[in-house]
Formats: structure tokens, sequence, C-alpha cells
């Protein structure tokens, strides 16, 4: 199924870099500032939520915790998965023309969605680095594990979007559903809180949240300096890998439903 998947991935490539780029020119369409929203978002976001969580959390960028660093890093990670699984999830009903008209892959639609948002979590990377070079924290050779990271939270990414893209066919109220259930999944998340402020007893379920581990695995990289353990190089790769192939599986499975729906 994966090999299949990556044969269909590469025959198409051409046009996905074309959906990309199509999805890049409409997002700033007629916008003054263009790009450099991608950058200013996370930016805007991080000082609001330090001018507001700062104190009440009683973390202090002068103290252990720099917390324009955490938040930020937490920010631009859940910003990219939200924004992907929630592009994908439209990318069946959005491309109803081509769909039902044109004999492709109906698996490019939410991928191209998927890399469309890897785009704009490339300029967060710059506002990221600014924090983090105005902030004075150092940057080491182990940065570019990050890559690792992303890679399994593209991979993670797909795969609800997957998962999303099928059900709204049939369901349209997933949009709505899913815009509450992030906002749920983004308050269970330790985005702008630290995981010291939660109870013992449920500290064990906030570590089982994936989006957890992909932020974790970057924060301890980038405020601690430190190379992650070997058990969270496994998780976050087999989760995302899992998610993958279960997302692709009900997607292949439905496709054939979908113009009767749409």
């Amino acid at each position: 199924m994966i090999p299949g998947f990556l044969k269909t991935f590469y025959r198409y490539r051409f046009l996905m870099s074309q959906l990309v780029l199509r999805d890049f020119k409409i997002k700033y369409k007629r916008s003054i500032l263009g790009v450099l929203w991608s950058v200013l978002h996370p930016l805007f976001m991080m000082l609001i939520m330090t001018v507001v969580f700062e104190n009440l959390f009683r973390m202090t960028s002068s103290g252990s915790m720099n917390y324009p660093v955490y938040i930020i890093t937490g920010l631009v990670i859940f910003n990219y998965f939200t924004e992907a699984t929630t592009s994908a999830m439209s990318s069946i009903i959005n491309s109803f023309s081509l769909v039902t008209k044109v004999s492709l892959p109906k698996a490019v639609f939410p991928v191209s969605k998927v890399l469309s948002s890897c785009v704009n979590l490339f300029f967060s990377l710059i506002a990221l680095y600014v924090v983090i070079i105005v902030t004075k924290e150092r940057i080491t050779v182990h940065h570019l594990l990050l890559i690792y990271d992303f890679f399994c939270l593209f991979l993670f990414s797909l795969g609800i979007g997957f998962f999303l893209a099928a059900l709204t066919v049939f369901f349209r109220d997933m949009i709505y559903l899913y815009n509450l259930l992030t906002l749920a999944w983004m308050y269970m998340t330790p985005v702008f809180y630290d995981l010291s402020i939660v109870g013992k007893d449920m500290i064990n379920l906030f570590r089982v949240n994936p989006m957890y581990q992909y932020i974790s695995f970057a924060r301890n990289i980038i405020l601690y300096h430190a190379v992650p353990s070997e058990s969270q190089f496994l998780f976050i790769f087999f989760v995302g890998l899992f998610m993958l192939i279960m997302g692709y599986f009900f997607f292949k499975n439905q496709q054939n439903k979908f113009i009767y729906y749409i």
C-alpha cells in the first residue's frame, strides 16, 4: 500500500507542485504584506501570549525558562499541524470539478494541501529563529534534528488529513466539529504552559498526546540543547507512520464513493 502511495506521489509530483504553487498564490492574493504574514503571525501570537501568560504561569525569560522561545516553538508546530489538517480536510470537496471530470488519483489533493502548509512552516521557522537570536538562545548542531521532527510531523499530519478529507465528503459537519476539536487539542497540549503545572495523575495522559511529543522533541533541542531520548525518536516516527498508513488505507477504501456525495 505505501509503495503504491509513494509511486503515485512521484508520478504526479509536477501536478502537486502546481497545486502547491496555486494555493500559495491564492493565499496571499491582494495582500500588501503577502508572505510576510507567515513570519509576522507567529511573532504577534508569541508576543500576545507572552504578555498574557508569562506571569500567570511564573515563567520568565530571565529565569530557567526562555518563555518567548518556549511558546513560539509550540505555536509554530501546532499551527502547522492545524493548518495542514484543516486544509486537507476540505481538499476533496473544494476540488470537486477536478475530482468528477479528470481521472486523477484523489490522494494528490490532500497531499498537496499538507505540502502547501510546509511552505508556510518554512516562513514560520524564520520567525522562530528571529526570536532565538534576539533572546540569545544558543544554536547548536542538534538543531539539524528538527528536520527529523518535522518529517515525522508531516507523516502524522498527512495521515490525519487523509481521514478528514474522506470523512468530510460524507459529513460536512466535520468542518465545524474539527475546529472545536483542534481548540480542545491545543489546550490539552502544553503550547503556552509547562507540563509541571499539570497534576501528577494527568501527566501520563498528556505524554501520550502525539502533539506534545512533537513539540517536546523540538523544545529539548532548542531550549535544553539536548538530544531527545531514543524512545522519543521512535515514538514520533512510528506514530506518524501508523497514522499515515491508517489514514491512507481509509481514504483509499472510501474514494470510489466520493463522486456520489460531492
